[in-house]
């Protein structure tokens, strides 16, 4: 079921389709999108939104594809299936132009069956006679007109009229020659054409010079236009030729139709696949306009949309250069009713369009302006309530069409319904109005129904929280600046921040406050404790997305990292390679020096003094080329060592390693390892120090280091001294008081001050909350709890700490 009748009106879809039929090339294409309406059958859904798919990723990237020009001759083809009728040369010239543009196409997705799938189950079936291509080939030319030679009998009419014709235009010629001649029409005089013929513009004072018939005479009867006897006799036989013509032509379009006229039917089916081509390649443009995409299709009741836009949204903020703000929505069989709230024109009621439209547009076979990760089911009946339905003719009001269609929800409402309504429970005394629209929401839950909701009223928030099966919504809104964000948060209630924006606008402070006293303590304090929630999360929100981009950053760092040592590795074995090619050249050169030293020796046969010199020079061949290596390896080693120096690695330290704090110079030795931390013992007291913040050092001169450690020493007993157990941290922010609670709790670690109280305050409790998450996190504190009633009960915090 579909409710209202006018639903397309209500969400807009009318527009979609009046869009969608501009972009179509033919009346078959916007006939089918004309007659295109929702439906429930998952196979014909799937087989839509693929070949849209398709079609749109041929629009996109498919420079090959044979785009056809969508004219057909369906009108003609009705027009010829009784006996005696026929086409004529434009409609066939037309006929099979369009048949072999068919032809193109249904070739192109036979050739292309693994890329179109779906368009190849679409087209396998289908053909065109060619046969009647053939035939239409052979009589009607690249003019639409029928070729001179289509049959024997008209090449023979056509033959003989071509010869009428020369011997008529001999004729003129020699008439005309001799008017001129004889002063009877100007020199310049042309021939001209009356009543189809050709004739001779005279002075009329000499138009009976010769034998002919008068056809015409100008305004000012001056000129009279004239036909020769001679031409005229011949002129008559062209025009009875003309009728043979004519005849032979019908005789020859006639003969050609009963040839086509079987095959009608085979061709109306193949301009069909025409028009479903047409009306398809419109939705695709009409998908890139609004960048649409096909989600996944589930046959159950289900709704995950990421990237949600309002189409229309999309095509208005085209114009003005915007960007729609996504919407994320979640409804299944666990969350089947969403109740959003939040300020006046913060976007509800487009939010709830948008789900109802991309619900209706997935149902008619179009792609949805979401992201194609989404998933969307199908729904059999779909019920909206928008706008004012009053009736002057039904004698209805405003609130009682809004009870109308809620009759029509609760009655027909189930499992596989999908019920939109904005402003649930307006248009009557709001606390009568909410009790109804109360009721009416645990009866659609009790009915299984699925729906999107919108309202300002408290106890629709509260029962939308006390149903096992519902969920709150909020419309977000900056609190700093105070205008609506367009955002939709599932899980929480969002306020209507009535107060905060009558002082943004200028509305008198006392009226403000009245209107608070009038309501209740009780009404401002949820009020106040839903902006406080809102404001909390939207502080978590931003350091999320601040650790997000920090992760990022790190992410980046570590390939740039592993690239260079990479890229060191590489240059090293480079240079050790050249080393090495440099050490085998030297000791060449050596081998060199030993042999000729030796044939020396033999040469001068062996004599004392002449062997003692050879033996001399090669122990001096030998140190040089010993000094030539070592300095060949220090400058390798001078241009290795400087790249591979690095930060020590944290992880690497020992037990004994002499360390010191990173930007200091004291130094002592590791005598103890764990959670991270370091006892580092120095000369006259022991630390322990978080291992990030160390650093390797070698041992110091004993008067260096002692003075040193006796400086920090006495540093940290100033420290000690001044340091104070009990922060008080009331008054501050969420991100204030954290900063000061993590400074707090190492400075006090690093002391070893192992008691500590923590002063927040009771109020909402969100403070309490957001300091104990963070010292349950840490691995220096042993445990927190509350403290004693007597001295300040949870509004204190008592931490223990690991030492």
């Amino acid at each position: 079921m579909i409710y209202p009748h006018n639903i397309e009106q209500k969400i807009g879809f009318d527009h979609i389709r009046n869009y969608i039929t501009e972009l179509c090339y033919s009346d078959l294409g916007k006939e089918i999108v004309h007659k295109m309406q929702f439906s429930h059958s998952l196979q014909d859904i799937e087989q839509s939104l693929a070949v849209c798919a398709e079609m749109k990723r041929i629009c996109e990237f498919d420079s090959d594809f044979p785009t056809p020009s969508y004219s057909h001759v369906w009108q003609s083809l009705q027009s010829i299936k009784p006996e005696e009728t026929f086409l004529q040369p434009q409609d066939l010239f037309i006929l099979r132009k369009s048949l072999l543009e068919i032809h193109d196409v249904l070739a192109y997705f036979q050739k292309h069956e693994e890329t179109y799938p779906a368009f190849y189950a679409l087209t396998a079936q289908a053909s065109i006679p060619q046969e009647v291509c053939r035939a239409i080939e052979k009589i009607i030319d690249s003019t639409a007109q029928l070729k001179d030679n289509a049959s024997k009998q008209l090449v023979e009419i056509c033959s003989a009229i071509q010869q009428k014709k020369q011997v008529v235009a001999k004729i003129m010629a020699q008439k005309i020659a001799l008017a001129r001649k004889e002063g009877w029409c100007e020199a310049d005089t042309e021939l001209s054409m009356r009543n189809d013929r050709l004739v001779i513009p005279f002075h009329s004072a000499f138009k009976r010079k010769i034998q002919g018939f008068v056809h015409d005479e100008s305004m000012s009867g001056k000129t009279s236009f004239v036909e020769p006897v001679e031409a005229f006799e011949i002129n008559n036989a062209i025009q009875s030729l003309h009728f043979e013509e004519q005849k032979e032509i019908i005789r020859i379009l006639k003969e050609i139709t009963a040839l086509i006229r079987p095959f009608v039917g085979e061709i109306e089916a193949a301009y069909l696949l025409l028009a479903v081509f047409d009306s398809v390649q419109a939705k695709a443009r009409f998908a890139i306009r609004i960048d649409a995409h096909k989600p996944k299709i589930v046959p159950q009741s289900e709704i995950s949309l990421y990237g949600a836009r309002h189409p229309l949204l999309v095509i208005s903020f085209e114009k003005q250069k915007k960007q729609v703000v996504p919407l994320h929505v979640e409804l299944n069989a666990e969350q089947r009713l969403l109740v959003i709230s939040g300020p006046n024109a913060g976007g509800k009621s487009v939010c709830l369009k948008t789900i109802a439209l991309l619900q209706y547009m997935l149902q008619c076979g179009l792609l949805i302006s979401a992201d194609s990760h989404s998933t969307v089911g199908l729904f059999h009946n779909l019920c909206i309530d928008i706008g004012d339905e009053q009736s002057l003719e039904n004698d209805l009001s405003t609130y009682s069409s809004h009870l109308q269609n809620m009759k029509q929800f609760v009655t027909h409402a189930d499992g596989k319904t999908l019920v939109c309504i904005d402003e649930f429970g307006t248009g009557t005394e709001p606390m009568l109005g909410g009790a109804i629209a109360e009721s009416v929401l645990e009866t659609l839950h009790e009915k299984h129904a699925f729906g999107v909701i919108t309202t300002h009223y408290t106890n629709l928030k509260h029962a939308a929280t006390a149903l096992s099966h519902a969920i709150n919504g909020a419309m977000l809104f900056d609190l700093q600046e105070l205008k609506p964000l367009y955002k939709l948060r599932m899980g929480s209630a969002g306020s209507s921040f009535a107060f905060e924006i009558a002082s943004s606008i200028g509305l008198p402070q006392t009226i403000i406050d009245r209107a608070k006293h009038k309501i209740g303590k009780e009404h401002v304090d949820f009020d106040k404790n839903l902006k406080k929630l809102e404001e909390e999360k939207q502080y978590i929100f931003k350091k999320k997305e601040s650790l997000k981009r920090q992760q990022e950053e790190i992410q980046g760092l570590k390939k740039s990292y592993a690239h260079k040592m990479e890229e060191l590795a590489h240059k090293r074995g480079e240079i050790l390679k050249q080393a090495q090619a440099e050490v085998k050249e030297i000791i060449q050169s050596a081998n060199k020096s030993i042999e000729n030293t030796i044939r020396t020796i033999k040469e001068e046969q062996a004599q004392k003094e002449k062997t003692k010199l050879a033996r001399q020079k090669l122990q001096e061949e030998t140190q040089h080329i010993t000094r030539a290596i070592d300095k060949k390896l220090h400058k390798q080693n001078q241009q290795v060592l400087p790249e591979q120096k690095t930060k020590t690695d944290a992880t690497a330290l020992q037990i004994g390693d002499y360390v010191r704090i990173v930007g200091q110079s004291a130094v002592g030795r590791i005598a103890e390892i764990a959670k991270k931390q370091a006892l580092v013992q120095y000369s006259h007291s022991s630390l322990f120090i978080a291992l990030q913040n160390l650093e390797r050092a070698q041992k110091q001169q004993k008067e260096h280091n002692t003075q040193l450690v006796q400086s920090s020493t006495e540093t940290i007993a100033a420290k000690r001294t001044h340091f104070s157990p009990k922060l008080d941290l009331r008054g501050k922010r969420g991100d204030e008081a954290l900063y000061e609670v993590k400074d707090f709790v190492e400075t006090a670690y690093m002391l070893q001050v192992r008691r500590l109280e923590i002063l927040h305050g009771k109020g909402y409790g969100i403070l309490r909350k957001l300091i104990r998450d963070y010292l349950l996190s840490s691995d220096i504190v042993a445990s927190c709890a509350d403290a004693p009633l007597d001295l300040g009960g949870d509004g204190i915090t008592i931490v223990e700490l690991s030492l």
